[in-house]
């Protein structure tokens, strides 16, 4: 993409805007085809994701009892408001980066306290103890709260400092129950 914007020439425009640039420059059924193909990619994927976050919750968080045809329409509409309201909320509020960054970003707080559990698990041969997943919670809560309050800016090493406090709240969690 950026090897095109050095071709045509002109200002490179921001990596948010890079693609609609692009085609806003494109003539005739080329822009539409172009749209076309991405809407179905996106559309592709987020079709993925829902299926995929619906079985998790059906399986893993609810009992067995629930798995019922209503149940999975529920559970499908609740993970699709969701994302609508993540959407909404994305596009509403202002940003001075882009997509990307704020994405890896997010990245960093969801991967975290998973990269944690298992550096947990490679040092400590033990099972996860009960209550695993408020113990990660509250390690997520305690790295980015001590992140705002110290004025850090850890960018995308954020996944290093969450990891690190959810390690330390398993040791802490497993040692005060012993598991």
């Amino acid at each position: 993409l950026w090897a095109w914007w050095a071709c045509v020439g002109g200002a490179t425009p921001l990596p948010d805007e890079a693609f609609v640039g692009m085609v806003q420059r494109f003539t005739g059924l080329l822009p539409v085809i172009f749209v076309l193909g991405v809407v179905a990619a996106a559309l592709s994927s987020a079709d993925g994701t829902l299926t995929a976050l619906t079985t998790v919750t059906l399986r893993n968080l609810l009992p067995p009892r629930y798995e019922t045809v209503r149940t999975k329409n529920l559970v499908l509409v609740a993970w699709g408001a969701l994302f609508a309201l993540l959407v909404w909320a994305y596009t509403a509020l202002p940003r001075e980066e882009a997509i990307l960054g704020t994405f890896l970003r997010f990245s960093g707080y969801t991967y975290g306290p998973l990269l944690g559990l298992f550096i947990f698990s490679r040092l400590r041969r033990v099972q996860a103890p009960q209550g695993t997943f408020w113990v990660l919670l509250a390690a997520l809560g305690v790295g980015i709260a001590l992140e705002r309050l110290l004025a850090l800016s850890l960018g995308y090493a954020s996944i290093v400092w969450i990891a690190g406090w959810s390690v330390g709240f398993l040791w802490l969690f497993s040692r005060a129950f012993r598991a």
